[in-house]
């Protein structure tokens, strides 16, 4: 018996992106700074707006810019 991978489930993500379905939570990583202070964090991204969080569009970093596209497309299987 063959097994459907239904889209959108955990099985799916898994084996159509080959990226893990657990690991760090960078929303809540960013209330300690076990990783990285927010003035790192925001070193690189600029300051948070409120609560909206960190925007790519004025990180200063063309690296990390690629890096997060890169990411993102192959996430959420769009560019």
């Amino acid at each position: 018996m063959v097994k459907t991978l239904i889209e959108g489930s955990v099985e799916w993500f898994k084996s159509k992106t080959k990226l893990p379905n657990h690991g760090l939570d960078i929303r809540k990583k960013l209330a300690n700074d076990n990783i990285a202070s927010v003035a790192d964090y925001e070193a690189i991204f600029g300051k948070r707006k409120r609560s909206n969080g960190l925007k790519l569009g004025i990180c200063c970093d063309p690296n990390v810019v690629a890096r997060v596209q890169e990411l993102y497309e192959v996430v959420y299987q769009k560019k």
